[in-house]
């Protein structure tokens, strides 16, 4: 996971994007976007987890995926009462070989 992050942040620096990482509180995604303004900042509504393909596959076994929905569904409630976007970036996975389906997150 940190390679991935490095890589990241590297193309957000390229871009000119301004970002800071720190460690998101339960429930948060691994990305979380703000507004900024000089009253201070707003969380934008928008949760977004990033998964590996070997690591979905563990977390779905051990029970970790079920958990981290309901984290994150109880995050969305309390700050945006249900109505941010969840998004996952599925990391090792060519587009055309993925089955979409519905998620009730």
């Amino acid at each position: 996971r940190g390679a991935g992050l490095r890589e990241f942040c590297a193309a957000l620096g390229r871009s000119g994007a301004r970002y800071e990482t720190r460690r998101l509180g339960d429930g948060a995604g691994d990305f979380s976007f703000v507004a900024c303004s000089p009253g201070g900042q707003r969380p934008l509504p928008l949760l977004v987890e990033r998964k590996g393909v070997d690591d979905i596959a563990a977390s779905l076994k051990d029970g970790r995926w079920g958990k981290q929905q309901e984290a994150m569904a109880r995050r969305n409630e309390a700050l945006f009462g249900g109505g941010a976007t969840v998004r996952y970036i599925l990391e090792g996975v060519r587009a055309g070989r993925l089955t979409p389906f519905g998620c009730p997150c």
